[in-house]
């Protein structure tokens, strides 16, 4: 046999795959429709792949016009599962009802929102989808207005047989949900697993159950919605409701207790978001009547405090998606108590108590390897304890340090980008800390970066300080110098050193390394992963990583000879928000900036960035769908004329306050076709009639000026004259003044001198 028959038959084709193996590598991208229509054009069996993953992933929305919209996707053979109806009026008549009894068959979720639905529209939208499982009813005042909508008998009928397999219902809406509407639904729907009446207008009080419901009257009413008629829906599918989401309503402890009674109840997710009326009372009832809750949200649940969540810890065993985030009365030791005796894996306990500066989280880093999402956007840190987070969920993917000033410096994200390497979220807003050194990682120990250099201690150099979108002052202390691209501060000045503090990664790496914890002797790591595979292997459930047990127990031995991770490790991040950081500059920029997967990014107020920067970011993460720049001083026509010719994929844009842009940025952003939001407010230096020729042209994207007083074009009469030496006028010759008439006044004077005398 030949070497070419020999190499042909050993080296296997990209394009050859096995289907099967192609649907798990495109899994990874199901949440980018982009990457997938990228992917669909590299050849036929790519294509065929990729298309069945974006039939079942992507929901398709129709808007405004939907019947020419319509024609269009007819032509398409692509048979999408799922549709979003939004802002239009919906009539399913002509080429659109044609067009949705030909997909609706196959549909299998079904969103409405802010639409207008006639009745008997009502009734042909939901009466062909067969095999549909969700459906979302979001915003529909002017549907649910009229009171005949569902009232025949046989619509009720039709829509129930068509609707016998859905599982999932949301109703959203703030008006004109009433006992009556709830009624029709029960009549249409079959035993639900998941039920959402988030935002609805539902009256928990007695007293207006029983004005409206006389003792003679049974009847449901057409003006208010109870809870007494929501919770004989819910008795009507105890035995399959799982998850009940009540967010944004006005529940009480009385009718919390009233929904954790009913008999065989047996929920796994309970969404109490924002009900400002949820007490600890009302959550131990919940603790004690429903075990099995695997979600619990209180977001936003001010009036809850300490006892409250230590009722969780003993109640809940199996809880695995908690969030506290906004319960200001919550004390970081009930977190505590939570961390030690759950194995989470969403937890978000930001804007909480700071009193005790969050000494639950110093255990964190070795009894939570699940743990994905970490919210701790507000809350009082030290920069050791955020480093221990970081060792003890190596596997974080989604991490939120927003607000968090004093604990996230340099050093803190050096060591926070070699540690986490699986992150696809970091939210960094208002860490005004942070300069170009803890970007860049290793050049931080070079002499010409170093940002604490050698100065005088009265500071004398001072910069303007900066201010926030809201106009709070950043800039505690004004005594900074300017040393090459960065901000530094003087740590010699004890006003300084007690606001900024920054720590070394030598100080940082000893302090963490001398800290003494409670349980950390690793034959108590050891017992407990034998335990762990114990039951993995009971389950037949994947195996836990043991890499992950020997670098928590070396992680303080070996951070001594770390060197500073440059942010560029973190190369799978997909939304990153530096805004209010202003200290980063071009520099950053330019060296440390690679995210080719980036989607969403903030650089609100970021004063120093230029054309420079903002171009090196557009060529290497072009992938990036949303881009916010606002208050950002230097950015100029070149950086929009950057982002047009990389960003092909960009849809919003936020420009705020930038008075440097003009008229030109417009012309630009004409041709980025895929652009649907544009945020000009205060850009005061583009002209009224080119923003007014941009909406024209550019129907399809959003354009938000709030009023923004725009330049006006010069007058005719305002025109400027050009100077006189500039041509020569000619000259033109005086006319005469005409010779006096003295015969008339000779006359005038002898004729009335008499007189006059």
């Amino acid at each position: 046999m030949s070497s070419s028959a020999m190499s042909s038959t050993a080296v296997t084709d990209i394009t050859s795959l096995p289907t099967e193996v192609l649907e798990k590598i495109f899994e990874s991208l199901s949440d980018s429709v982009d990457d997938l229509l990228a992917i669909s054009r590299v050849c036929f069996a790519w294509h065929l792949t990729a298309s069945r993953l974006i039939e079942s992933h992507v929901a398709l929305c129709l808007e405004h016009d939907l019947h020419n919209t319509s024609k269009i996707l007819s032509k398409s053979a692509r048979q999408y599962k799922h549709w979003l109806l939004q802002n239009s009026d919906v009539r399913v008549d002509g080429d659109f009802g044609n067009f949705w009894k030909s997909i609706s068959q196959d549909l299998e979720s079904l969103t409405v929102r802010n639409c207008f639905v006639r009745e008997q529209d009502f009734v042909h939208l939901l009466s062909g989808c067969g095999h549909m499982k969700t459906l979302k009813l979001q915003q529909l005042e002017h549907t649910f207005m009229t009171v005949s909508l569902l009232e025949d008998k046989a619509d009720q009928e039709l829509v129930r047989l068509a609707l016998r397999q859905l599982q999932y219902l949301e109703v959203r809406c703030e008006r004109y949900v009433s006992d009556s509407l709830l009624d029709k639904l029960v009549s249409i729907t079959p035993p639900l697993v998941s039920l959402s009446l988030a935002s609805c207008n539902i009256s928990y009080q007695d007293a207006i159950h029983k004005r409206f419901y006389p003792a003679k009257q049974s009847s449901p009413s057409e003006f208010v919605a109870t809870f007494a008629r929501v919770l004989e829906w819910i008795r009507g599918m105890v035995t399959t409701l799982r998850h009940l989401d009540l967010s944004r309503t006005r529940i009480d402890s009385n009718s919390v207790g009233r929904l954790v009674q009913v008999p065989h109840l047996q929920l796994t997710s309970l969404c109490f978001a924002y009900c400002d009326q949820i007490t600890n009372a009302s959550l131990e009832q919940v603790c004690k009547n429903l075990p099995l809750l695997q979600h619990l949200d209180l977001t936003g649940c001010y009036r809850l405090s300490e006892p409250a969540i230590c009722f969780i810890e003993h109640s809940l065993p199996h809880l695995e998606w908690f969030s506290v985030q906004g319960c200001g009365a919550v004390s970081a030791c009930s977190v505590l108590l939570v961390v030690q005796s759950h194995d989470l894996v969403y937890l978000d306990a930001g804007a909480t108590d700071s009193s005790s500066c969050c000494a639950v989280l110093q255990p964190m880093y070795r009894l939570q390897p699940r743990l994905r999402h970490l919210g701790l956007a507000g809350v009082s840190l030290d920069a050791r304890q955020v480093v221990l987070v970081a060792a003890g969920a190596p596997h974080l993917t989604h991490l939120d340090l927003s607000v968090c000033a004093h604990s996230v410096k340099n050093c803190t994200l050096q060591m926070l980008s070699g540690l986490l390497l699986h992150l696809r979220v970091l939210l960094l807003s208002t860490c005004c800390l942070l300069t170009d050194a803890g970007f860049m990682g290793e050049c931080y120990h070079d002499s010409s970066l170093n940002h604490n250099p050698l100065v005088c201690p009265d500071c004398l150099a001072s910069i303007a300080s900066k201010k926030t979108l809201s106009g709070v002052n950043l800039t505690t202390s004004p005594r900074r110098v300017q040393l090459y691209s960065r901000r530094v501060t003087c740590t010699t000045h004890p006003v300084c050193h007690s606001f900024y503090d920054y720590d070394t990664w030598d100080y940082l790496a000893e302090a963490i390394a001398d800290e003494t914890l409670d349980i950390a002797d690793p034959e108590v790591l050891k017992e407990k992963a034998e335990k762990d595979d114990e039951a993995a292997q009971k389950l037949n459930s994947a195996q836990p990583v043991p890499d992950t047990i020997d670098t928590i127990l070396n992680f303080k031995s070996s951070l001594r000879h770390r060197l500073p991770a440059s942010i560029v490790n973190l190369r799978g991040l997909r939304k990153l928000s530096l805004c209010g950081v202003f200290k980063l500059t071009d520099h950053s920029l330019v060296t440390a900036f690679h995210f080719p997967d980036l989607q969403y990014l903030n650089l609100s107020q970021c004063a120093q960035i230029t054309s420079v920067g903002l171009g090196a970011v557009a060529s290497r993460s072009t992938a990036l769908q949303e881009l916010l720049l606002a208050r950002c001083d230097s950015v100029d026509d070149v950086v929009v004329q950057a982002l047009v010719h990389h960003l092909l994929r960009l849809r919003r844009l936020h420009l705020q306050h930038c008075s440097q842009l003009t008229s030109d940025s417009l012309d630009s952003l004409q041709w980025r076709s895929s652009l649907r939001y544009l945020d000009i407010t205060q850009c005061t230096g583009m002209l009224h009639s080119a923003v007014e020729h941009f909406i024209v042209q550019c129907t399809n994207v959003k354009v938000i000026t709030l009023n923004t007083h725009y330049l006006q074009p010069p007058s005719a009469s305002d025109a400027v004259l050009p100077p006189a030496e500039a041509f020569s006028a000619p000259t033109l010759t005086p006319t005469p003044r005409p010779p006096p008439l003295p015969l008339l006044s000779k006359v005038k004077r002898r004729i009335f001198r008499p007189w006059l005398r």
